[in-house]
């Protein structure tokens, strides 16, 4: 579609208002006040590549823009510098407004809504970084290439069923990030109680939203999310900021079937993350770039762990002790334990967690392991997932 190409301007009520999309994805950005002075409404189409340019350009610079006609069907966007000592022009393609496609709004989605919350900036950064952390970037898995929301639901489809919070997961088939928001009461579910059971309520959002979240550093702003059947938005009202994506078809994995019971877990160590990032970062230096394995061997009489990483052809290695307090392992067998991970999936896992004690549940050196520390947000607890490699 050709109109694609083009930003949307809308000047209206001493407002500018620039739209964005691909179909998929539209970002709507709003303008006033100060920012903005309005000689007259109107709506125009500008080539998109070479407006985000010349603005990147003119960034320093007070600027006007008007819309002139240069022959009775071709029209330019003019943008002139007027500051001190500056005699600048600069015209543009413009396009039909009329050929712009039409955009769902916040009010239509909310019609649909399935779920609605408002967060803080801060907290949804800091959830967009870690699950962000744990998809996948291979489109031939479109799935997982986007994160789970459903609700954390109490109770059954007979009797009376509450939503205390909800759930997000994100996977790539060999970790997995899962975030709950407890106790949460800005969250609104919309659906029937048997609605909530049968899993008509969850959707899956694109790894997309997370990203934009994360470019533009909106720590600060209070987000409004709202989902509906198949589109969801994400408001900043502070920055005036829209953002509505499309929702992924298709059935993401079932993933809390395969997470164990920790209670089942024979093994159970306590990292001091700090640390352990320190020794994984040397310990990196000679991992083999193909395996990127480091091998975690536990020793429960001694109370230590060892680290270690071999180069495939024996050139380089490496491995350090660290020595746990009473508490650091605990295991119901005496004999060593040793299993071996991706050395960056793990530092991650270790990066996405605050500062302090990460906990790890281990069953066998095949069988998936697990992660709980600090989420280091209020109201959001955090399990992670990483399936071991088969060691060399």
């Amino acid at each position: 579609m050709p109109s694609l190409k083009y930003v949307r301007i809308e000047a209206k009520h001493d407002r500018l208002i620039l739209i964005t999309t691909n179909l998929e994805i539209s970002t709507t950005k709003q303008l006033d006040g100060n920012d903005v002075q309005v000689q007259k409404e109107g709506v125009i189409l500008v080539n998109h590549a070479v407006l985000i340019n010349l603005m990147r350009a003119i960034k320093d610079y007070d600027v006007t823009c008007e819309i002139i006609e240069v022959m009775s069907e071709i029209k330019r966007f003019k943008i002139k510098l007027f500051n001190d000592g500056i005699d600048a022009e600069y015209f543009i393609e413009t396009g039909d407004p009329e050929g712009y496609p039409e955009l769902p709004t916040l009010a239509s989605i909310e019609k649909e809504a399935r779920v609605k919350f408002n967060l803080r900036g801060e907290d949804l950064f800091a959830m967009g970084n870690v699950l962000l952390s744990s998809i996948t970037r291979d489109t031939t898995r479109p799935t997982l290439t986007g994160m789970l929301i459903e609700p954390e639901v109490i109770g059954n489809a007979k009797k009376n069923t509450q939503t205390t919070g909800i759930v997000m997961v994100a996977t790539d088939g060999h970790r997995l990030a899962l975030l709950t928001l407890t106790q949460h009461s800005a969250v609104t579910w919309t659906p029937s109680s048997k609605e909530l059971h049968s899993n008509l309520c969850s959707r899956i959002i694109p790894g997309d939203v997370f990203e934009f979240l994360t470019a533009r550093q909106v720590k600060d702003a209070i987000a409004y999310i709202c989902i509906g059947d198949t589109r969801g938005i994400l408001n900043l009202e502070e920055s005036n900021l829209k953002y509505v994506f499309r929702l992924i078809e298709g059935n993401f994995p079932k993933c809390k079937s395969v997470i164990p019971d920790k209670k089942d877990q024979k093994q159970e160590v306590w990292w001091d993350t700090v640390n352990t990032l320190e020794v994984l970062t040397r310990t990196e230096i000679v991992v083999d770039n193909l395996s990127r394995q480091v091998t975690v061997t536990l020793y429960p009489e001694k109370k230590q762990v060892i680290l270690e990483a071999t180069e495939t052809e024996n050139r380089f290695s490496g491995y350090e002790v660290l020595q746990g307090g009473q508490n650091a392992i605990k295991t119901e067998n005496s004999v060593p334990f040793k299993i071996a991970f991706n050395i960056h999936y793990f530092m991650q896992i270790l990066k996405n967690v605050k500062p302090g004690t990460i906990e790890s549940y281990h069953g066998t050196k095949d069988s998936p392991s697990l992660f709980f520390g600090d989420s280091g947000i209020e109201g959001i607890n955090l399990m992670q997932l990483l399936m071991p490699i088969r060691m060399s």
